[in-house]
């Protein structure tokens, strides 16, 4: 804030906050920045100031030749001037909605403390408060140290360091015994001749903010534990699916992993995706872990899905199917999986010669379904997916014919010792 002597007229222009050193915080609903930011221009005109003349003419005329006198008529203006800005700043700013503090410098006179930081503090201003003692006369407090030290606070290091302030950490006690975390920012006021004649701190209530910031962490930290505890079921599960297969008895293993399983697994899914919906500024970190949550969540519910289907696989029912119309339904299908990349380009080749062919429906589509989504899985950077279809001959039945069904990707393909 500065305040200059207006060329031709006594007057003064008191610019407010400058752009560059504000921290934006908006928790009232309201664009702060647009209150703290835009620049308020307070200009006094004519011949006086706050209603009270000061004569340019024939008083100072008449003592032009004596120093002193005019010293003193200098230092006079410059006072009545500098506690206008003042008493100006402190009728502005004592219904303003964010919690205000003016004092005065040298002394560290607390002199304003508007409405909005009584409320929060809980407190209201004391008249014996200065820079010095605030800390203790407001409930401020060190995590650590107990008491806050005067000389850390953001008002105080304003006034001795000439420049805007910002304390992201302050922690204060109501008298109710409520603790509240405050972000504080604190800018000199310059007088006439441009020294600091005082210091307006703001203070900006996270409280709330870093409560609901805490819960989503532990939120996130019970669904890793979820996932990790759930990896650690699917590997003692996997185990005994291959005991099972020995012993052609997967009955039971089935029943475990459709109830212990797959269903958990679809609700930590969804609980992740759905906290990426309600985390719009979650920090790079965060949205990573609720990615690999959800995407891992994924694989091992799809993992779960395909070890049901070999275990309940029924006797097929062929019928006279139209195949491209089950093709078409499993691409449907496809399209609408959360692991689906738009970018994936779909690309049908199907041989006319191809109506009906004798399938069961249900069984096919589970089977194109898979090697579909395998497809994609291939694919993390995109690409193309084709599906083709033509008529051939079954190897060993030269009289019958068939309908092959080709589906290809532009993955990265199974490395040949994993084949």
């Amino acid at each position: 804030m500065a305040a200059e002597l207006v060329p031709g007229g006594w007057g003064m222009n008191i610019a407010l906050f400058g752009t560059e050193s504000f921290l934006p915080v908006s928790l009232w609903n309201v664009d702060l920045s647009l209150w703290l930011l835009a620049p308020l221009v307070l200009f006094v005109d004519g011949s006086f100031l706050k209603g009270e003349t000061f004569s340019r003419g024939s008083d100072l005329e008449a003592h032009k030749d004596e120093e002193d006198d005019r010293t003193t008529d200098r230092r006079h203006v410059h006072y009545r001037a500098n506690e206008l800005l003042l008493r100006s700043l402190d009728a502005l700013m004592s219904e303003f909605p964010v919690p205000i503090w003016i004092a005065e410098w040298p002394s560290g006179r607390l002199r304003s403390m508007n409405r909005a930081s009584q409320q929060l503090l809980g407190r209201k201003l004391e008249p014996r408060s200065t820079l010095f003692n605030c800390t203790d006369l407001y409930g401020f407090y060190h995590p650590d140290l107990g008491t806050y030290p005067p000389e850390w606070f953001p008002a105080l290091r304003a006034v001795k360091s000439g420049a805007p302030v910002i304390v992201e950490d302050l922690r204060a006690l109501t008298p109710e015994g409520e603790r509240r975390l405050l972000v504080g920012w604190a800018m000199p006021l310059r007088g006439y001749a441009g020294e600091i004649i005082g210091v307006v701190a703001a203070f900006f209530d996270r409280t709330d903010a870093h409560k609901q910031e805490k819960a989503y962490e532990a939120h996130i930290q019970e669904l890793t534990r979820e996932v990790e505890k759930l990896k650690g079921q699917l590997t003692a599960m996997e185990r005994k699916v291959a005991q099972a297969h020995q012993l052609s008895n997967i009955g039971q293993m089935t029943a475990i992993l459709a109830h212990e399983i797959r269903n958990p697994l679809g609700a930590i899914a969804n609980a992740a995706e759905l906290l990426l919906q309600l985390l719009p500024n979650a920090d790079e970190n965060e949205r990573e872990l609720l990615q690999l949550i959800s995407s891992e969540a994924r694989r091992l519910s799809d993992f779960a899905r395909q070890v049901l289907t070999y275990a309940r696989m029924p006797d097929p029912e062929p019928v006279l199917t139209p195949i491209h119309d089950v093709i078409e339904q499993a691409l449907d299908l496809l399209e609408k999986d959360p692991q689906f990349d738009s970018r994936i380009r779909i690309r049908k080749e199907f041989s006319p010669a191809v109506t009906l062919c004798s399938v069961d429906p249900d069984l096919i589509k589970e089977v194109l379904w898979n090697l579909l989504l395998n497809a994609v899985q291939a694919m993390p950077e995109a690409g193309e997916l084709v599906v083709a279809t033509d008529l051939g001959e079954i190897p060993d039945r030269p009289s019958q014919r068939c309908v092959r069904i080709a589906i290809r990707d532009s993955g990265v393909g199974i490395a040949p010792g994993d084949m």
